[in-house]
């Protein structure tokens, strides 16, 4: 079964994405907006706190369900109202906790070739 695509957006909440651009604060403050690398890495761990964020409002949808489908407003969110099923939500909920691994792998990795490039010392730090 195909999944309702407006559904599935509001279940993983996007509009609450716009609290995670706290990660640019020190790239805005530290005047470095011109730094290529560190803008990939800023805009990389901006989608993998959203995107981590958004399974955790799957999941808790997941266990709130029962409850939410007796109150007045939170009843039509996509899985107490039924528009998605458990299943569909766990799948965007593990595609989104893959994809924010994923970036903040390739974040991690922007961030190191930023800091060896600046100082080799710096090198032997790197996580992976």
């Amino acid at each position: 079964m195909m999944p309702n695509l407006p559904a599935l957006a509001r279940l993983l909440r996007p509009k609450q994405w716009v609290k995670n651009t706290f990660v640019c604060a020190g790239v805005i403050f530290g005047a470095r907006l011109h730094d290529g690398p560190l803008l990939q890495a800023m805009a990389l761990t901006f989608v993998a706190f959203s995107l981590m964020g958004s399974s955790v409002y799957v999941v808790n949808d997941y266990l709130d369900r029962e409850s939410d489908r007796k109150h007045p407003t939170k009843r039509s969110r996509p899985l107490a109202s039924g528009r998605l099923t458990p299943f569909q939500g766990f799948t965007a909920a593990a595609a989104c906790v893959s994809g924010s691994v994923l970036a903040a792998w390739t974040a991690d990795r922007a961030c190191c070739c930023w800091c060896s490039s600046i100082s080799p010392s710096i090198s032997p730090i790197r996580l992976s």
